[in-house]
């Protein structure tokens, strides 16, 4: 047993000394990261060899000094990462993490509650329902709701799955799938998260309750052609009972038209849930709140705090308008927890949520909020709208065809002069961009019009002169791909 001067260290801890310059070594890590990584490639080149050979020499039979492992795995994690927190990426919703929401995972991670149960973690089960509260009134709700934070905005959607499925089927929390018929089946848009087939596969519906509704031009969920697939559905032996609203979706930033699908769920007698896990977010803008108008209708919301609250992944907030509905599907009695305190109402983390280790993941919501306020979330979220404007109109100045219409700051386009059917042309200018290492996107296909460029603002540390960076990279990657293009076609015609 390793010793102190002043007691002993007992295994898989560390003493006082060695602690010490752990937590300067990371501290200044991170700290030179968040200087550093504007000037450093957005995405290091590296393959699966270049990563195995970093670790291929290491073995549990010959531990490292906390020091020397420590310097590898931040060295590793410079050099073989796409570096999302880089001003410069235009990717996924992944922005760069709020200085408190890191020291919020620091603090989560040292104390480690346990937030299955009130009892064991007081403070941080309170903490995360001042979230809830908070963020629900900020959201629109007109009165409290329920809500529970979860890992993402997958366990948020699986859970409103089944909240939903109990809500209109209770037997099954009996008699599980055996107490269905007719088959449920739930409404999500061509451009819906894939999410929706996960969660359907695991709550044991399968990939035939999950009905994929057509888009109109602007790809959002088309009303008219939701209505007619409600009516044969009905028809041939299935039990509708949810529709998806996505607010925001992946691809191209759509809004799905909450009135209309509020109007269809309440004559339907449809659960109808928002997955607004990024751009839900606008609604915690004064400014730009508009743009997600009925959010606050829906049965229930996904938002996710680790996209544009710019908190660590991960962060999900689930929030249902009817009470009851957690308990409903995910309460128990365990004999081997302590009974909550008497006369006050407290809630039971495990009785409403999916998971039961239960990670302090509200901590960094929390220190956001209580550091920046509404106020400075605003300003962030208001100030990638400014630049996604920006973006749009300097492709267009740039004979760049930006092909969706969407108020959220995001921007898909094609190369003006190229036809529809060129093949991989522009998936060939993503990865002639994203060489260079001053930018980051990523390339994507919408039904009607085919392989696409799309590039996100959601970077809070973003600035106009990345966006121009962006254009001109974007510049140099088609006219090196037309060159490109055009001496493969005279090389092919010439052996003709």
């Amino acid at each position: 047993m390793r010793t102190t001067d002043d007691h002993p260290c007992p295994p898989l801890d560390l003493d006082a000394a060695t602690r010490r310059r752990l937590w300067e070594q990371v501290t200044g890590a991170l700290d030179r990261y968040v200087v550093d990584v504007r000037s450093m490639a957005v995405a290091p080149r590296c393959g699966p060899a270049d990563v195995r050979r970093a670790l291929e020499d290491l073995s549990p039979d010959a531990p490292l000094a906390p020091e020397q492992a420590v310097r590898l795995v931040i060295a590793c994690m410079r050099d073989q990462q796409v570096h999302a927190a880089h001003p410069g990426y235009f990717g996924l919703f992944v922005p760069a993490p709020a200085a408190i929401g890191v020291v919020a995972e620091a603090l989560a991670a040292g104390f480690n509650p346990q937030l299955a149960s009130w009892s064991h973690a007081p403070f941080g089960v309170e903490a995360e329902q001042w979230v809830i509260r908070v963020a629900s009134k900020r959201l629109g709700f007109s009165q409290p709701v329920e809500g529970t934070i979860t890992t993402g905005g997958s366990e948020a959607n699986l859970t409103s799955l089944l909240v939903a499925l109990q809500h209109f089927f209770p037997q099954i929390t009996t008699e599980g799938l055996n107490g269905l018929s007719p088959w449920p089946s739930m409404y999500v848009s061509t451009e819906a998260h894939h999410s929706w087939r996960k969660a359907a596969r695991i709550a044991g519906l399968g990939d035939r309750a999950v009905r994929s509704v057509p888009c109109d031009q602007d790809f959002r969920m088309d009303v008219h052609a939701l209505r007619r697939l409600l009516s044969e559905d009905r028809q041939h032996g299935f039990s509708p009972f949810m529709v998806v609203a996505t607010v925001g979706t992946t691809a191209c930033g759509a809004i799905d038209p909450l009135g209309e699908l509020r109007s269809i769920a309440a004559s339907e007698d449809l659960w109808l849930h928002a997955d607004a896990a990024w751009g839900g977010a606008a609604a915690l803008s004064e400014r730009h709140r508009h743009v997600v108008a009925g959010l606050s209708d829906a049965d229930s919301v996904t938002l996710d705090a680790h996209k544009w609250l710019s908190v660590p992944m991960g962060a999900g907030l689930f929030f249902s308008r009817h009470g009851g509905g957690l308990r409903a599907v995910f309460a128990t009695n365990p004999h081997y927890l302590p009974t909550p305190p008497t006369g006050d109402s407290v809630t039971e983390p495990f009785q409403e949520s999916i998971q039961w280790s239960r990670r302090f993941s509200g901590l960094k919501i929390f220190l956001l909020l209580m550091t920046s306020g509404w106020a400075g979330v605003a300003d962030a979220i208001d100030s990638c709208f400014v630049l996604g404007a920006t973006l749009k109109g300097a492709l267009e100045a740039r004979g760049w065809l930006v092909v969706n219409r969407t108020p959220l700051p995001v921007a898909c386009f094609r190369d003006e002069n190229a036809p529809v059917a060129t093949p991989g042309h522009h998936a060939a200018i993503v990865g002639r961009v994203n060489n260079r290492g001053t930018s980051w996107i990523s390339p994507a296909h919408l039904d009607g019009i085919g392989e696409v460029i799309r590039a996100c603002v959601c970077n809070y540390r973003t600035t106009s002169r990345d966006i121009d960076t962006l254009i001109d990279e974007l510049d140099e990657g088609r006219r090196r791909e037309r060159e490109h293009r055009s001496l493969a076609r005279e090389r092919l015609e010439g052996r003709g």
